[in-house]
């Protein structure tokens, strides 16, 4: 793995044991590993986490009177089956794999839960995992045509202490019509994911072959497997919009070929879709003031910037 710094453009080189899967930066509101270390990345520094071929979750931090040498912290020796992807907000980090969600405490490495995948996906039947923190306590998983919203919380009476005074409640959960290969928040009561709907399977007998898009569309079908930017309320999976993105070469992508971003992310973003609500910027003067996000969907092929449209607009 070659890493380049953003201010010097330095390049670090890491050797790892197996084929990297998924790659995620330290957040700027993480604490750190164990109660001397304060915070990971001082200066300089930048810790990271790797996900393996192997299952395996890695950490690599500063270490060193000067901070200029890597630790590696293996987190989790893995399951069997490769890290998808990982979400970092504050001490708490998310991963999936072929089978399972699984959360952890990164200031003691304290397990705190783990979610099975939805039905029909596995290791035989592989679909990307989405994962997104909302905030340090919410957190939201995308799998296949599944949406969860998870909360961790202060348990209740009864419920084992090990858990470090946190535990996960399901919020909502809900299915699409299609394959979520990305996820964010987007205001106070919505969610935004990118939909991936298969091609149909040609069906020689009927002479399928032989039908236009139109008949398709009448049937409810979608003509090609163009990736979809759908906006959804958050509790009931209800549709508010969808928007068909024709991006160059989306007849050769899969939904793990396409990625979603959201200006969220930033540091300077952080909160801003609990700000605002949709319902009520798109019908006041002075728009969604800069709490909207962006969005950006990228393929091998093409890039595509997304914004909110309100009053503003013609």
């Amino acid at each position: 793995m070659l890493t380049l710094g953003a201010q010097d453009f330095k390049e670090n080189t890491y050797n790892f044991s197996g084929a990297l899967k998924a790659v995620c930066l330290e957040p700027s509101n993480s604490s750190g590993v164990g109660p001397e270390q304060g915070t990971l990345s001082k200066g300089d520094g930048k810790a990271f986490l790797v996900g393996t071929s192997q299952g395996k979750l890695i950490l690599q931090r500063p270490s060193g009177w000067f901070r200029s040498s890597q630790k590696e912290v293996v987190l989790f020796p893995g399951a069997g089956s490769g890290v998808t992807s990982i979400a970092w907000e504050g001490n708490l980090v998310a991963w999936a794999d072929a089978s399972q969600v699984r959360v952890m405490d990164i200031s003691t490495q304290t397990a705190l839960c783990q979610m099975s995948a939805p039905v029909g996906v596995g290791p035989e039947e592989p679909y990307p995992c989405s994962l997104c923190w909302l905030s340090p306590k919410d957190l939201l998983i995308g799998w296949a045509d599944n949406f969860r919203h998870v909360r961790m919380s202060v348990p209740v009476a009864g419920v084992d202490s090990d858990l470090n005074g946190k535990v996960a409640s399901i919020l909502a959960e809900w299915s699409t019509d299609c394959l979520i290969c990305g996820l964010h928040g987007f205001d106070e009561d919505h969610v935004v994911y990118l939909g991936y709907t298969p091609p149909m399977e040609e069906d020689e007998e009927e002479g399928s072959e032989m039908q236009d898009e139109e008949e398709l569309a009448d049937m409810g079908a979608h003509p090609s497997n163009q990736p979809e930017l759908i906006v959804a309320k958050r509790k009931t999976g209800e549709l508010v919009s969808a928007d068909q993105l024709p991006m160059k070469g989306f007849n050769m992508n899969g939904p793990e070929g396409y990625i979603l971003l959201s200006s969220y992310q930033c540091k300077r973003n952080k909160g801003s879709c609990s700000k605002w609500q949709l319902r009520t910027f798109q019908s006041q003067r002075g728009g969604t003031r800069g709490f909207a996000p962006l969005f950006f969907i990228a393929s091998p092929q093409d890039m595509v910037v997304a914004r909110v449209r309100d009053i503003n607009d013609r």
